[in-house]
């Protein structure tokens, strides 16, 4: 009989995400932000990608826009670290992860509900670890991507669904999986596995809807 482990990290998500619910119930106050889970969905607003990357299996429904094939890459890319504030006030919620791939590029798009435009800190890492914690992330590659957005909120404070966006089997091959790890303090973190080592990558954002748009390129 098979049996499943749950990596620690991801158990301190879970228990974070019911005292964040209980709390949002009982109108208690959290003195202290922890890390707060997020379990998958798909969204009807999004736009959908070539194939389906949320955990359920069902793709978003949309206009076949920014994933699209025959799209070149956005903004300049290298393997340099890139840091951009929030514009306040922002009060965002992820709503899907998407991912693209293309003939010279893979796409990730993050689309959100909410006010404002996310920032970000986003950095390759030889030692894929837990905001907060310090824990490590267990995730599938041999080079990792890590995504901060910023100006994030609790899905409880700006009316959402608790979701979860781990993706295990993206299309492609130079992703290996995408494990969203935690909100913390504002800011939602993501670790992307990679195969290849580190590949040239750019970040932006685009409108109507709001969602941040990582490429990578296979080079």
């Amino acid at each position: 009989m098979s049996t499943t482990r749950i990596a620690p990290h991801r158990l301190h998500r879970l228990a974070a995400v019911l005292l964040a619910t209980s709390c949002a119930v009982s109108a208690c106050v959290i003195t202290t932000p922890q890390p707060s889970p997020l379990q998958s969905t798909s969204t009807s607003e999004s736009i959908a990608p070539e194939q389906s990357t949320t955990n359920d299996g069902a793709p978003p429904t949309g206009n076949a826009d920014d994933t699209n094939a025959g799209l070149p890459p956005l903004g300049t890319a290298n393997v340099e670290e890139k840091i951009q504030r929030p514009e306040p006030p922002a009060d965002l919620n992820v709503t899907n992860v998407r991912i693209g791939t293309h003939d010279t590029f893979d796409r990730i798009v993050f689309d959100f509900t909410g006010a404002g435009t996310p920032g970000w800190f986003v950095r390759y890492t030889k030692d894929p670890t837990a905001q907060g914690s310090g824990k490590p992330v267990h995730i599938a590659g041999d080079t990792f991507l890590e995504v901060n957005i910023d100006g994030v909120a609790y899905p409880f404070e700006v009316g959402e669904a608790p979701k979860i966006f781990d993706i295990t089997d993206p299309p492609g091959t130079l992703i290996s999986e995408i494990d969203d790890v935690s909100i913390f303090e504002g800011r939602q973190q993501f670790m992307i596995g990679l195969s290849g080592g580190e590949h040239p990558y750019s970040v932006q954002v685009l409108n109507n809807p709001t969602r941040l748009v990582i490429d990578i390129l296979q080079q």
